[in-house]
């Protein structure tokens, strides 16, 4: 039974301190409403569940915990954070006292008081149970999340579209999408699951780089997901003792036809190795940035060879030729290096294909070792 201004909680260093990092990564640097700079404490039986949130992300965590009593309090994320990352690997004992939490080390040597408050009103996971829309395995989503992801919109922006990762469940078929409108980047999952409701979830980008970096590191570990009134929650387990919730209100926008932008034709087939290119673009991009910021290069094919040349105003010029296998008419094609630079690392293949038409039109890579992945980028017009 729950004592109100009480609360008595025994567990490690260890796994509050990793309860601390999860559940904090919900909290912003910086915040209008003071209420979430703080984590809320809440000890039931068996376990310490900790909730960080700042007003649309909550990311709830428990930890295995022995409870003498149980009860619930709001103390200030970092200050805690900061004093358990310097305990020593052994026992904490938190004890709360009305407006105070002590803390205390296994041997009573050391003694801590943080103030805190209490609010009710503090964000929850948004009851899910009866709102599954599938179950993926971990490593299947961090893939799928690592492939799409980097090509959003991480600035302000008045296509809200493209400030998200687009959930397209249809089917037994999943679509990861992420664009900023001068790149597309897809990923296609098969799924197991019987029957998932056909469902779109536009989740910010924000929510899918937390959710990306707190995923179990058990490839096969699942993880839930479910679609909740204009929220969406992921929910899986880390190992014994060690579970997450993560929740987050959707963008309500409506997201364009992505297939649409994804070439169905193609005039030439380019096959290159993708780190000798990546190694290439990463020479270019800061040589072309002494002219522009926004860098440019030029791609040409001849005689199996791939020529890439860029120009920096007064500094100079350069040019680079890799071997290629081409298929079909010589390439001419202009475009941002760091867009094509972003693809390439966020592959692990041998080899890229990039299929081309004409200079104006859309260029899409992909790769055989990579099947289910396709990524459209656009092109600069050549003067």
């Amino acid at each position: 039974m729950e004592d109100q201004g009480k609360m008595k909680v025994k567990t490690t260093q260890e796994a509050l301190s990793e309860g601390i990092g999860i559940a904090g990564k919900a909290i912003a640097s910086r915040s209008i409403n003071p209420l979430f700079q703080y984590l809320e404490l809440h000890a039931a039986e068996g376990k310490l569940i900790l909730t960080g949130s700042d007003g649309d992300l909550v990311i709830k965590t428990e930890v295995e915990a022995e409870v003498e009593e149980h009860g619930t309090f709001l103390v200030q994320a970092k200050p805690l954070r900061d004093l358990i990352a310097r305990f020593p690997h052994s026992g904490v004992d938190l004890v709360r006292n009305d407006n105070v939490l002590e803390v205390r080390d296994g041997s009573g040597a050391l003694y801590y008081k943080l103030y805190g408050i209490e609010d009710t009103s503090f964000p929850d996971i948004p009851p899910y149970s009866d709102k599954l829309v599938v179950e993926l395995s971990a490593g299947l989503l961090r893939k799928g999340l690592g492939l799409t992801s980097f090509a959003t919109n991480r600035g302000e922006t008045s296509q809200q579209f493209t400030a998200g990762v687009y959930f397209n469940f249809e089917g037994d078929k999943l679509d990861l999408v992420g664009t900023d409108s001068h790149r597309l980047s897809l990923y296609e999952l098969n799924l197991v699951s019987p029957n998932p409701p056909s469902v779109s979830l536009l989740v910010p980008i924000a929510v899918a780089d937390h959710l990306e970096s707190l995923l179990p590191e058990g490839d096969e570990e699942a993880v839930g997901v479910y679609h909740v009134d204009g929220q969406v929650v992921f929910t899986f387990h880390h190992r014994e003792g060690l579970n997450t919730w993560v929740s987050s209100r959707l963008l309500d926008v409506k997201y364009p036809d992505y297939r649409r932008v994804i070439p169905s034709e193609a005039e030439a087939t380019v096959s290159i190795p993708r780190v000798q290119f990546m190694e290439v673009l990463r020479r270019v991009i800061p040589f072309a940035k002494y002219h522009t910021q926004n860098p440019v290069v030029r791609i040409e094919s001849k005689d199996g060879q791939l020529k890439v040349s860029t120009e920096a105003g007064e500094v100079g010029e350069g040019e680079e030729t890799i071997p290629v296998a081409v298929e079909g008419k010589d390439v001419l094609v202009a475009f941002n290096p760091q867009y094509m630079n972003d693809c390439l690392s966020a592959l692990e293949v041998e080899r890229v294909n990039l299929h081309w038409r004409d200079p104006s039109s859309a260029m899409l890579i992909d790769s055989p070792e990579e099947p289910s992945f396709k990524y459209v980028l656009m092109p600069i017009r050549l003067d």
